[in-house]
């Protein structure tokens, strides 16, 4: 894909030779990072979906499937043709069809059922698609915070007959499952056709448009007449199969007491969830062969210490002697305390509020990204820069982005295995935590702006009315909350319900930020607030600035300027990874996801230059969107009068934080819902709580910058170039001088 430089500045050096003479030229070039929409190759196109079935082995290695065919097809847009007869058989890439133990355990009518189904699924039986609607949203929402919503619908018509519920189960019993409520599923989505000369674009060149998500059906609706019988259906992908009620809630209690690392305690949850399940089984009868969990998490956080409340992080024994082997057990410090019903996300969630970077001081994070970006990029000539600073600009769009953290899963059923207490196969189910990167400029101080500078690093721009280059948006509505404003917490300590301990307020330094429209023409005020704090009974310190700040990320429908847009449909939006469940070859609690590399292009990658697409599952899409309207005729020439400034007020760069894909009737349009980015100006003010961050080019920080030296520094440098260029126009004025006086002599 072409990328269009911004500016380049170069710099020439000479090294003299015996034999020749050579020019070495050093070039640090800031591109353009916008892409088009790749669908827009085609002339005329057709979205082809397939629903087919997936064996046990491909849902642990997704690789296996996005490099091959859909097998087992139950439904495909073109009709499935001859397809049936050939693709009813076991998938010959499986480990073979149903195990023999599973067949045992199934009695003579479910026998005579699964005949039944794989008799029908010969049959020369065609359903097609009518329409489907793929909403996502990325980890930081308001239904699921930290970690990705995905809702799938699907409307097939059957011409004739009443047969996808048997070919559902035929395509599950062809990989293994008996169960074909819980199998997995897949939907495969290809788009075909023509240029503007009408050649058939090839399938090589489509294939960076090839779309596969694992899916769960979660419901279907069927209604039939004398036109046949139409589907509705509903499902979500099959890495948020693990966030369903039965595995995500907790039916026990204890307590967390090792407090050496996170993934130490992760350690000691996982034994508490599988002892859960266990239980069940040996004294409640509950289950005959229970599900097994397993807690991973990234090396970036595995080995953080968890910082623990002194105060109440303790468990003593009653001022009794412990018991032989107990000794260790003595003031040992307390994590937390689980119950039943308390959500296994609301207990990691808390258990990463407690290490350093994810409690009450996530806004430094923020800090340190917002202000070396803007350092750096506010700086046109690269002469001016560091060496720090050039490492700093050489990583490009990651620069505006912080780590937090997001929590991924992971369901697989055991299709050698059979409950015969709860008719289905056991299940290992994983909850994966691992890095997820926030924009810094998704946070604003009022009357501080944070600028503009990254507008040239943007992969999406869209132009809209009486710009002359629209070629994407088909309808745009603003909704604009006039009464809009920030809170700010104020520290309120709360030792019980009684009681209210009404502390000393620590002198805090006075901002400097002044200016009401620093920014953008927006009035952003604040208020003062408070913030409730949800630690599931965690024994952390603080909490509510943390809350606060998660709770301004993941209800951005309340933020002020929030924008529908409605486009021609373009599968960068669609990404792949955020499909895809996690994969993992080791034992151990802190892990990596071994295949995700692959479908993100890079581990950490915001956006997959290898698929053309967001990864929406690394970092919530940001676009800059641009528009103007005519403001009046001028009477003089009849023509309109344009000006950028008149509608410059709503343009500027969004974060995307839904996507409404719909392919309905061959059409394939998306709704991006998004949010301006608030301070957007083209001045960047400085705010006195902002401290620049020295960091390495792989992130790691090494230490803060005195400010005062930083800023005598620049000015020096400054100053030192105005002289230059003083000189220089001295010089040049005297040379015409000079001309003009030879010349009139």
């Amino acid at each position: 894909m072409a990328v269009h430089p911004i500016y380049t500045t170069t710099e020439n050096s000479k090294t003299q030779n015996t034999k020749n003479t050579k020019t070495t030229t050093a070039t640090n070039t800031i591109f353009k990072y916008a892409r088009p929409n790749l669908l827009h190759k085609f002339a005329s196109y057709i979205p082809l979906w397939t629903l087919s079935a997936l064996t046990q082995a491909e849902i642990q290695e997704p690789k296996r499937f996005w490099n091959s065919r859909p097998h087992d097809m139950i439904v495909r847009s073109a009709g499935l043709g001859d397809a049936n007869s050939t693709h009813w058989r076991p998938n010959p890439h499986s480990e073979g069809t149903m195990a023999e133990e599973v067949k045992k355990s199934l009695n003579k009518r479910a026998t005579e059922a699964m005949d039944e189904a794989l008799n029908e699924y010969k049959k020369q039986r065609d359903l097609y698609f009518e329409s489907v609607r793929v909403n996502s949203l990325p980890p930081f929402n308001e239904d699921r915070p930290l970690s990705s919503v995905t809702k799938i619908e699907m409307v097939i018509n059957e011409p004739m007959g009443i047969s996808l519920l048997k070919r559902i189960r035929a395509a599950a019993a062809n990989n293994g499952y008996a169960d074909h409520v819980d199998a997995p599923y897949m939907l495969t989505l290809e788009f075909r056709g023509w240029n503007e000369k009408g050649q058939e674009i090839s399938k090589d060149e489509t294939a960076l448009l090839k779309r596969v998500i694992p899916i769960k059906i979660v419901n279907l609706q069927l209604d039939v007449s004398q036109n046949g019988t139409v589907y509705n259906l509903r499902a979500i992908p099959y890495n948020e199969f693990g966030y369903l009620n039965q595995y995500a809630y907790l039916r026990t209690t204890g307590q967390l007491t090792n407090d050496a690392r996170l993934a130490d305690t992760l350690q000691e949850l996982q034994n508490l969830l599988n002892k859960q399940n266990k239980d069940e089984k040996d004294y409640h009868y509950l289950v005959e062969d229970p599900d097994e969990y397993v807690l991973k998490v990234h090396p970036l956080f595995g080995e953080q210490q968890l910082i623990i409340n002194q105060t109440i992080g303790s468990i003593k024994m009653n001022n009794q002697s412990a018991p032989p082997g107990k000794q260790d057990e003595i003031n040992k410090k307390l994590v937390g305390q689980v119950k039943a019903g308390d959500h296994i996300m609301t207990i990691l969630t808390s258990l990463m509020k407690m290490i350093e970077g994810f409690g009450d001081d996530v806004l430094e994070k923020w800090k340190d990204s917002v202000v070396m970006t803007r350092s750096v990029y506010s700086k046109r000539d690269t002469k001016e820069l560091n060496p720090n600073e050039r490492a700093h600009m050489a990583r490009t769009n990651e620069d505006f982005h912080f780590n937090y953290f997001q929590i991924r899963t992971s369901v697989v059923p055991q299709k050698t295995k059979w409950d015969r207490y709860r008719k289905t196969h056991p299940k290992i189910i994983t909850y994966y935590i691992e890095p997820f990167k926030i924009n810094g400029y998704s946070l604003a101080i009022p009357g501080v702006s944070v600028g503009r500078e990254q507008i040239p690093f943007v992969y999406k721009n869209y132009n809209y009315i009486f710009t002359g280059e629209n070629t994407d948006i088909l309808d745009l509505n603003i909704n604009y909350k006039v009464a809009y404003y920030q809170s700010k917490l104020k520290n309120i300590n709360v030792q019980n319900e009684r009681r209210i301990n009404i502390i000393e307020p620590d002198k805090q330094i006075p901002p400097s930020h002044e200016d009401s429209f620093a920014g953008d023409d927006f009035l952003t005020k604040s208020e003062v607030d408070g913030a409730k704090s949800m630690n599931a009974s965690m024994n952390s310190e603080g909490g509510g600035i943390v809350d606060q700040f998660m709770d301004s990320l993941t209800h951005p429908t309340a933020d002020m300027v929030r924008v529908e847009m409605q486009i021609l449909g373009d599968v960068a939006y669609m990404g792949q990874a955020q499909f895809m469940p996690p994969s993992f070859k080791g034992k151990d609690i802190i892990d990596k996801d071994g295949d995700i590399s692959y479908f993100r292009g890079e581990e950490g990658a915001i956006y997959n230059n290898r698929l053309d697409a967001y990864n929406p599952d690394v970092a919530d899409p940001v676009v800059n969107l641009r528009f103007r309207f005519p403001t009046d005729q001028d009477t003089h020439t009849g023509l309109h009068e344009l000006s950028d400034e008149d509608s410059a007020t709503f343009s500027g760069l969004y974060r995307v934080y839904k996507v409404d894909n719909n392919f309905e009737q061959g059409q394939f349009t998306q709704t991006l819902h998004m949010v301006r980015f608030l301070n957007q100006g083209d001045v960047v003010t400085e705010d006195i709580k902002l401290v620049p961050i020295e960091t390495k080019i792989d992130g790691t920080r090494v230490g803060p910058i005195n400010v005062d030296a930083m800023a005598k520094i620049w000015m020096t440098e400054r100053n030192r170039f105005f002289e230059k260029v003083k000189k220089r126009a001295s010089k040049t004025v005297r040379d015409i001088k000079g001309r003009l006086w030879s010349k009139t002599r």
